[in-house]
């Protein structure tokens, strides 16, 4: 049962908070029918600096290691990745309903993929009049393939914080 339905039974009086728990189960749903996140009942200036307006975004699900230390590979067994347009049409949807161009990827581990990081990279450049100069945060595992064309690639796009992370001594 997904996050979505579990709100819709809310609203819809078929369940109330607290009372159900959510699991999610079975084939997850395609990339492209989930919604854009809205914030629209939240006020976002209590949830940190909203001077800066950081919005997240997730470009990737899943898990592709399954390491011994982590859980998160327990309910999102298989890595997906969000295609690169929706991504785009996603900053330019935030931009326009909540005046930020600061977006915090909230993936796993950004750089699982280093093709699509790349073409990320490049649409998010080539996208700057529609959506900006964004500000991009993310988190990122050291491997082998993170050359400094890349960085300086991701530095064009707007990426100016990467926390780094061990991926794994399992």
């Amino acid at each position: 049962q997904s996050i979505y339905e579990l709100v819709q039974k809310i609203k819809n009086g078929e369940t109330k908070p607290g009372k159900e728990a959510v699991f999610i189960q079975g084939t997850p749903p395609d990339l492209k029918t989930i919604p854009y996140p809205t914030f629209e009942n939240m006020d976002l200036k209590l949830y940190g600096d909203w001077t800066k307006r950081i919005i997240p975004v997730v470009t990737t699900r899943g898990c592709y290691n399954h390491c011994n230390f982590c859980s998160d590979w327990t309910f999102y067994k298989k890595f997906r990745k969000r295609e690169i347009s929706s991504i785009i049409d996603e900053f330019k949807h935030h931009k326009l309903k909540y005046d930020t161009f600061v977006f915090q990827t909230n993936d796993l581990i950004l750089n699982v993929d280093l093709n699509h990081l790349s073409s990320l990279c490049n649409r998010i450049i080539l996208n700057s009049d529609a959506i900006g100069h964004p500000t991009l945060t993310g988190q990122m595992s050291i491997r082998k393939g993170m050359t400094f064309e890349l960085f300086r690639k991701m530095n064009r796009a707007g990426f100016n914080t990467i926390t780094f992370g061990v991926e794994s001594f399992s």
